[in-house]
């Protein structure tokens, strides 16, 4: 049973993925075909990080409460409207208010998936070396789903682009039918709630509980805190990377290409990982993490302060796989070190709220570094300011 819902899990991720990739290698030049500046679309992009910042943990706690395979459906509902929503967009609001939407559901959505799996992997007896396995397994197939999707999205776009975002409601459509059908959540406990007061107060108590296992734990405070700091850096180059490769490029379409590119080079650090668990060495931890920022530092710093396309694009190449090998690092960390499993989703959403506060404040300080400066000032500033932050947890982690 154990392998039956590794493949389901696998095949939701996949799924998952490549709806939310469609439009990866599109975003910025379509707000930018729309009338928008970069740091207009920097900040309208920006809102998918703001509204969930207030929403991961209660969005975590309806899903320890009321099941993890509902929270994951509502996430495919209201991502296929925010697709929808793009599609119809044509000013700076408008964007904006369908970011929101997205923002929604990516809260329902971060680490609900995850959760569900690791529940049911407890639940058939499975090991923790599984659970390591799996979700660098997971990370891989996604990095190959998330190139070809972000390609076909770039050549179908057409003139008005507004196909892609068609397509990826379409996509999120399916995987919410299909993950209706195969999420199994029959041993999900619900307490009998007698009324509505009985259900808000278990779903407050569930958040509280989370909250105190997440910030009490030191580790789990490191994952938060280190979150937090590389999605500040890394939504700067993952906004500007278009318009940056596009100014030395032919054609628009070949940016699908260097995403594609990109994909392949992530899946190189994913497979890295994957090898060296494999040949038994453990490296799933906070050292590991941080030299993996380190890389990405660089890579972000080489990107914005090279001229030659070669080079440039070299780096960016280095942050990608050094990104691919700190995702499923992060993640099984995370899961080792979650005490209960019935506030699991609602640890894992205080660490997407890390996310987000990053990310937001990350794409703020790089529109205002873009419109005083250059994409490449905002690139080289992204770097300098994860090198500063690994420099710093290196010196406390050998303080302890």
């Amino acid at each position: 049973m154990i392998d039956t819902v590794r493949r389901r899990y696998y095949l939701l991720a996949v799924l998952h993925i490549c709806g939310a990739n469609m439009t990866a290698a599109v975003l910025m030049i379509y707000l930018k075909s729309m009338g928008l500046s970069e740091p207009q679309a920097m900040l309208a992009y920006a809102s998918y990080f703001l509204v969930p910042i207030l929403m991961q943990i209660p969005t975590g706690a309806v899903a320890d409460t009321g099941g993890r395979k509902r929270a994951f459906l509502i996430s495919c509902g209201v991502n296929a409207v925010c697709m929808l929503a793009y599609a119809m967009a044509d000013n700076f609001y408008w964007f904006a208010f369908a970011a929101a939407i997205g923002g929604v559901g990516a809260a329902y959505a971060n680490g609900t998936l995850d959760s569900w799996f690791v529940g049911q992997l407890n639940r058939y007896g499975g090991e923790a070396k599984e659970l390591d396995l799996t979700f660098t397994y997971a990370q891989f197939f996604k990095c190959l789903v998330a190139g070809v999707s972000g390609l076909a999205g770039i050549l179908i776009a057409g003139h008005s682009m507004q196909p892609t975002w068609i397509v990826a409601c379409v996509v999120f459509v399916i995987t919410g039918i299909v993950a209706w059908r195969v999420m199994d959540e029959s041993d999900f406990v619900r307490e009998r709630l007698v009324t509505s007061r009985e259900k808000w107060r278990l779903m407050f108590q569930t958040a509280q509980t989370g909250v105190k296992q997440g910030l009490d734990n030191f580790r789990l405070r490191f994952v938060i805190v280190s979150v937090t700091a590389l999605y500040a850096a890394m939504m700067i180059p993952n906004m500007l990377w278009q318009p940056h490769f596009l100014q030395w490029l032919p054609e628009r379409d070949d940016l699908g290409w260097v995403w594609l590119g990109a994909q392949a080079f992530t899946g190189l650090g994913i497979l890295i990982v994957l090898v060296l668990r494999l040949w038994g060495h453990e490296i799933y931890d906070r050292r590991t993490m941080l030299l993996c920022q380190f890389v990405i530092a660089i890579g972000i710093m080489g990107t914005g302060a090279l001229s030659s396309p070669v080079a440039s694009l070299a780096m960016y190449y280095m942050y990608q796989t050094a990104r691919g090998a700190f995702m499923p690092i992060n993640v099984a960390f995370l899961h080792r070190h979650i005490p209960s499993g019935t506030v699991r989703a609602t640890v894992v959403s205080i660490e997407g709220g890390g996310h987000d506060i990053g990310s937001a404040v990350g794409l703020v300080l790089g529109a205002g570094i873009v419109y005083l400066f250059s994409r490449e000032i905002a690139l080289i500033f992204a770097g300098a300011f994860l090198l500063v932050f690994v420099a710093l947890s290196w010196k406390t982690l050998r303080q302890r």
